[in-house]
């Protein structure tokens, strides 16, 4: 036997609940044996339909006449059982195309009228704006019920259902505004955005819930390379709120378009929000200028001159999978902001910043910028933030990771290539901030580089930079500054000579800043005011800043005796001028008992530790010889 599914209702689509209902044998008022229910338990004849409308009922092979009672109504239409599903088909197509075929769709609705008295009629009606109304759906599944088709379609809405065409040319803003002010209406929120590309040409406002537990609309695509938002002019919205004037793809705001609410548990995902197209770039991919909590990007692929612009306080949100090719900011914080996260995200191409990062007990993981022509990559302001895992593949920048304005930001594993122009940062610290760098590669392991600019540069009295386990692959050709700098574990290319100072001393005015390093050695040669010369060899000496270490030990001499009233020492820098007496230098010439220092702008003055008149025949190279050794060693301040 065969098991059939009907629905009743009336002539408006209405469900006719309890109908009653009596299969005769066809012609007849002859009530059919032999029925069964869905279980295959006996079913008398007749029987009741369910609250929903349903009759489910079995019966033997043939042809009835099934008549249904209720809701004012009493209807007859002739029903075929087989139990061969390709048998029903060919018997029910050769039916219709009888001359009586109409009657198979034909009922009486009791005023000696019919509803449809044509196949055509039938189809006509399913055709209709409210045919889905007429058709049943019962969902797979122990449990399950009836519905009509139109309830089950109805539960998300589509662009598409609001007349979006998605093919790049016809204007689709009404059509998408339509649709996203339907879900929120309705209470739906989740609006479809099928594959497509979607032209507006103004703004769309994505309307938000005012609080935690309101919900949001949401936009979902097919993915980013699928469904695609493209804003093609300049235009704004123009309605006298305070969004009026934003130049965006995307505007979350309450319906209330009150710029001071506290907006809620907004998402969009897997979707493109494209604002450069042909000779337009929109202001923003994405704009906030309401405080936002829970608000969630996934997948979400943006193009414009600042990508994602979040202009007020912003917290417990997340950014994840995201893509941007922005002109001048890719991810910017305007705000201060808490609990944040940003993952798995790609800024390409902007010239003022990547990531513009604010707020408190934030995190990122796995964020890259690449391609940044000029400009900052990450920069951190009044920030707290701990990153795992950056990377900046860019050589063209002004500075790589900036942190200002007392942010704490620490960074692990990190790849970054050091920047190579000049007036250059890897690192800028300043405002009393603090930045931990560890497990990061300057540079990449398989080649070197030669910067023009500095590894790092700290400022303010407070700023402190601290790195660990540092791999630096090349030199920079400007000395580093900073006020505090920490050094842990080894960090290859800090140890050695990769952070290299300049040849000629560049001095600096501020007394914190250690603007010169340099190790060599020295031809020591002795002269008398007079006359003559001694040359006792090389000596070394080590230059930090300003101040110089010498030191040497002489056996051998080559020269002849000295005349005049003093003797001088070759120096390896010019010594700093001094007024008066003060002493410049200090230090001993052992052996001959003398001691040099410097008197007034005199150079190397060499005199008696009693700084008498000096004996120059302690000196003559009769008694400097083999057997009559110098052991030298001072400190001075080599001039500015």
């Amino acid at each position: 036997m065969e098991l059939k599914n009907y629905f009743s209702q009336d002539v408006n689509g209405n469900v006719v609940a309890n109908p009653t209902v009596h299969l005769y044998l066809p012609g007849t008022t002859t009530h059919a044996t032999g029925l069964a229910d869905k279980d295959g338990n006996p079913l008398a004849n007749p029987f009741t339909g369910t609250s929903a409308g349903q009759i489910q009922v079995a019966a033997p092979d043939g042809d009835y006449d099934m008549r249904v009672v209720g809701g004012g109504r009493d209807v007859t239409i002739r029903v075929r059982f087989i139990d061969s599903a390709a048998g029903s088909a060919t018997i029910l197509r050769d039916d219709l195309a009888e001359s009586t075929g109409a009657t198979l769709v034909g009922a009486n609705d009791g005023a000696s009228g019919s509803i449809f008295t044509t196949v055509a009629g039938f189809i006509s009606k399913l055709l209709s704006s409210t045919g889905s109304a007429v058709i049943g759906f019962i969902q797979a599944g122990a449990g399950a019920v009836m519905r009509w088709i139109q309830d089950k379609l109805r539960e998300s809405l589509s662009v598409k259902d609001f007349g979006a065409v998605g093919d790049g040319v016809a204007d689709d803003t009404a059509a998408l505004q339509a649709a996203i002010d339907a879900a929120y209406t309705s209470g739906k929120m989740h609006v479809y955005v099928p594959a497509g590309v979607y032209k507006t040409t103004k703004p769309l406002y994505l309307w938000s819930g005012t609080n935690y537990a309101f919900p949001a609309v949401q936009l979902r695509g097919d993915g980013v390379s699928a469904s695609i938002i493209r804003k093609t002019t300049n235009d704004t919205l123009g309605d006298g709120s305070s969004y009026a004037a934003i130049d965006a793809v995307v505007i979350p705001a309450p319906q209330s378009k009150s710029a001071a609410q506290d907006i809620y548990n907004l998402r969009l995902a897997d979707i493109t929000l494209d604002g450069r197209v042909g000779g337009v770039t929109v202001a923003y991919g994405l704009r906030t200028i309401n405080p936002c909590g829970q608000f969630h990007l996934e997948r979400v692929n943006t193009r414009a001159d600042v990508c994602i612009s979040l202009s007020q306080n912003i917290w417990l949100s997340s950014f994840k999978g995201m893509s941007m090719f922005p002109v001048s900011k890719g991810f910017s914080m305007l705000a201060s902001g808490t609990s944040n996260t940003l993952e798995n995200c790609f800024s390409y191409g902007s010239n003022v910043i990547g990531y513009e990062l604010r707020g408190d007990y934030s995190s990122a993981m796995n964020i890259a910028c690449d391609a940044t022509a000029g400009g900052t990559a990450y920069s951190f302001l009044y920030a707290s933030w701990n990153v795992n895992g950056l990377g900046c593949e860019s050589t063209v920048l002004t500075t790589s990771v900036k942190a200002l304005n007392g942010s704490k930001v620490r960074i692990t594993n990190a790849l970054i290539l050091a920047p190579l122009t000049a007036g250059s940062n890897v690192i800028t610290v300043g405002g009393d901030s603090r930045l931990e760098l560890s497990m990061a590669d300057i540079g990449f392991n398989f080649t070197t580089f030669a910067s023009s600019g500095k590894f790092y540069d700290i400022s303010g009295p407070s700023g402190a930079l601290t790195l660990d386990q540092i791999s630096i692959n090349g030199t920079f050709s400007v000395a580093s500054v900073g006020r505090a700098v920490t050094f842990n574990k080894t960090s290859r290319g800090l140890e050695t000579d990769r952070i290299a100072f300049p040849a000629t001393h560049n001095p600096s005015t501020d007394p914190n800043v250690l603007d010169d390093y340099e190790e060599g050695s020295w031809s020591v040669v002795l002269a008398g005011s007079g006359g003559g010369s001694l040359t006792l060899g090389n000596a070394f000496y080590t230059k930090i800043g300003r101040v110089v270490h010498c030191r040497g030990f002489f056996y051998n001499k080559t020269g002849s005796g000295f005349s005049g009233g003093t003797l001088t020492m070759t120096l390896p820098f010019a010594p700093a001028a001094i007024a008066d007496s003060a002493p410049n230098f200090g230090g001993l010439l052992n052996q001959a008992g003398y001691r040099i220092k410097q008197d007034g702008n005199n150079p190397a003055a060499i005199y008696t530790n009693t700084g008498t008149a000096i004996d120059f025949a302690l000196l003559a190279p009769s008694t400097v010889n083999s057997t009559f050794s110098w052991n030298m060693e001072f400190t001075y301040t080599a001039a500015a």
